[in-house]
């Protein structure tokens, strides 16, 4: 789970809202759920065994210290063989609250409707069935429709189940972004998520689940996750905690936020970025940290990438970088389980630089391994060059000597390793040439790896004599293959556990 703002805004964002009291939310007794006076349960369920049966708003006065949130996400529906969907998905979250005094926050519920079934006719050869409808939500998140199939080794229609849609809370911010274009009070921002399952079939393209399989948790604090236990339309429930000492709450326990990170710097490097802090003043319960760095105007969390310290305590680490792009950094606090209990103010960076790339052939800091038979090499055909203690995610250069001609690039492994197969220029001149391989280590500092091949073939150094240097010209889809393999490849430095 992807946290998707800074620690200050997403409590504000949770404990405050709109405020302005409301009614529209009433109990069995028929009080409005901001004027109990203890701690009560609530859920969007009627048939639930709760405190206040919620319809779309659940006002919370200044009375109450914590909300600790349930939501499940709709199923996905059955295809028309009877194949179940996909079970929605669940997020559980405790969150402090802090209202200003008398005052409400107004939190707005949207529970995922369920998908629909498919259906088919008695003759699996005709096309006279109809898949399932997309669960709704009010809000964003609704389940895709199904649609039909057809398996071409028995030449039959199936029809698909519907994806569930996700459930949703929302506030009204009395400031909405910038980018929205909105006036106050016209514009529901989503804190907190649970995704729809997927409808049977959508391995065959049909009935995808709200939320395409993501959580959304813009909060500091630690919550768990997991699927819904039963199949069906989503629910949001949850318990409101009195702000009174002497009220037993013994199923609420509210973490309360550790100090975090501070004074976070990022230095854009070749291919990388160095990143550090300094330890909060109370880091009780701190057991280490982990940073991240996360392309500034990306759709997802898919560029995001993480490193932690060499040592568990440790306030510095590097990450792997796209050159050209520039990056929001921040860093994390984690509990001895590896939890996060804490993240930073974000960072920006500058734009990312491309490794150097020398005039002249640059000193080796190691050997570049190639498949080249007792160092020789042939012109316009390929080489395969190997190398090792690179920044694991990084791009390196690759490059012939002596006049420098670029070879392309290579993105290193986990394990800092990388293999490459480059293909020689046909115009190479015959004689002693040098493949160098230039990126950045584990600490962001310039790596060079050179290996020298005789290369036969190509053109007679009488023929070439005279002809000016034009200079190095990089690759020009360094930036844009280099993101694609890095989100394609999923090179992270560390993999994040998601709670998404």
């Amino acid at each position: 789970m992807r946290f998707a703002s800074s620690s200050r805004r997403a409590v504000a964002v949770l404990a405050a809202g709109t405020v302005g009291l409301s009614t529209a939310v009433l109990s069995v007794t028929g009080v409005a759920s901001a004027d109990i006076d203890r701690t009560y349960t609530f859920s969007t369920d009627p048939g639930a065994a709760a405190d206040v049966h919620v319809d779309e708003v659940l006002p919370v006065s200044d009375a109450f210290c914590s909300i600790t949130w349930e939501l499940v996400g709709g199923s996905g529906g059955k295809d028309s063989l009877g194949n179940p969907g996909k079970p929605g998905g669940r997020l559980g979250i405790t969150v402090p609250l802090d209202i200003p005094a008398d005052q409400v926050a107004e939190f707005y519920l949207f529970p995922g409707g369920a998908g629909g079934d498919g259906q088919s006719s008695f003759d699996p050869h005709q096309d006279l069935g109809s898949a399932g409808h997309g669960g709704m939500s009010g809000h964003d998140g609704n389940g895709t429709d199904g649609s039909k199939y057809l398996l071409l080794q028995e030449n039959e229609y199936f029809y698909g189940g519907g994806g569930g849609a996700e459930s949703a809370v929302a506030i009204m911010p009395a400031t909405p972004p910038a980018e929205q274009g909105t006036a106050a009070g016209s514009y529901l921002q989503t804190v907190l998520s649970a995704f729809g399952g997927d409808g049977a079939g959508a391995d065959e393209g049909a009935g995808a689940g709200g939320g395409y399989g993501k959580y959304t948790n813009n909060s500091p604090f630690p919550g768990d996750t997991g699927l819904a236990a039963v199949p069906g339309a989503g629910v949001i429930s949850g318990t409101v905690t009195l702000c009174k000492t002497d009220v037993p709450t013994p199923d609420v326990v509210v973490k309360p936020r550790v100090s975090v990170p501070v004074e976070v710097a990022a230095v854009a490097g070749a291919s990388s970025i160095k990143i550090s802090w300094k330890a909060p003043q109370d880091a009780a319960g701190v057991a280490g940290y982990q940073a991240f760095a996360s392309p500034v105007g990306a759709q997802s969390s898919g560029g995001t990438v993480f490193c932690k310290p060499a040592a568990a305590l440790g306030t510095s680490c590097v990450v792997p970088a796209i050159p050209g792009l520039t990056y929001n950094v921040g860093v994390e606090s984690l509990d001895a389980k590896g939890e996060r209990i804490g993240v930073s103010d974000r960072v920006t960076t500058t734009a990312i630089a491309a490794p150097v790339v020398a005039a002249s052939l640059p000193k080796a800091s190691g050997t570049l391994t190639s498949d080249a038979k007792d160092g020789k090499a042939v012109a316009g055909e390929k080489v395969t060059v190997t190398g090792k203690d690179f920044l694991p995610g990084s791009v390196v250069e690759l490059v012939a000597y002596s006049t420098p001609v670029s070879l392309g690039q290579a993105v290193v492994l986990s394990d800092g390793t990388f293999t490459a197969e480059v293909t020689l220029p046909e115009d190479m001149a015959n004689g002693t040439h040098h493949l160098v391989a230039s990126g950045v280590d584990v600490n962001g500092d310039p790596r060079t790896l050179v290996v020298e091949v005789t290369v036969s073939g190509g053109v007679a150094t009488a023929e070439i004599a005279g002809l000016a240097y034009t200079g190095f010209t990089p690759a020009p889809w360094l930036a844009g293959g280099a993101l694609t393999l890095l989100a394609g490849g999923g090179l992270l430095v560390a993999a994040r556990r998601r709670s998404a």
